[in-house]
């Protein structure tokens, strides 16, 4: 059970780094994207803001549904949210349109650590949680790291901008690193809860036969 529970851990890190990078790389990009969009300083503002007020209000609707349907389809949902959102970005061509995606990514994004939180209080004893939530959270640190090299190797960057569709491809590719996790979380967790139920069945059984054999 303990191998388990490091291992849910490990994908928590994993979802909370690119929950961050996707909301990050956006910083690092800005230069080329509002050129491309003829974006002026202002309307960008209003750009990021309706990230942070869709990210805000997501926080309020994130915590009931997850508590309402499990970690396990929240926690799915969230990321498949965000990714779909972020790979959006792609189609943006104007301040609206990046606007409205940048939004979506907050409603989505907001899920991240109400079901984070709540999977370390599922999965871990009271006297290594405050451990598992540093280290989950960590993520948010290592994406400030990789949103930079991730923002310069891009090949959009190094063009100057949007102009062939194989360029929305690869911006569109940035946000989907989120949903090789979400599937893992979704599928993995079900998998390890499966197995955990039915080696206690099984040990159940067992006990059961030898007390009738008695």
């Amino acid at each position: 059970m303990s191998r388990i529970r490091w291992w849910v851990l490990s994908l928590l890190f994993f979802a909370t780094t690119i929950n961050y990078l996707d909301r990050i790389v956006l910083s690092f990009l800005a230069p080329v994207i509002r050129k491309d969009i003829h974006l002026p300083e202002e309307v960008y503002g209003y750009v990021t803001g309706a990230f942070s007020f869709a990210y805000m209000i997501g926080f309020l609707f994130a915590g009931k549904f997850i508590d309402r349907y499990g970690t396990r389809v929240g926690y799915a949902a969230a990321i498949a949210w965000w990714s779909v959102a972020a790979a959006c970005h792609a189609l943006a061509r104007s301040a609206f349109g990046l606007g409205f995606w940048r939004g979506m990514l907050g409603l989505g994004e907001s899920g991240n650590f109400p079901a984070a939180i709540k999977s370390v209080a599922e999965w871990f004893p009271k006297k290594d949680r405050a451990l598992a939530t540093g280290i989950f959270n960590a993520g948010s640190n290592v994406a400030a790291m990789a949103a930079m090299k991730r923002a310069v190797d891009c090949p959009v960057v190094a063009s100057g901008g949007v102009t062939t569709v194989e360029d929305v491809v690869r911006l569109a590719a940035v946000g989907m690193d989120g949903c090789i996790i979400g599937r893992a979380l979704y599928e993995g967790t079900l998998s390890l809860r499966e197995a955990i139920t039915a080696g206690r069945r099984g040990s159940r059984s067992e006990s059961n036969e030898v007390g009738g054999v008695g």
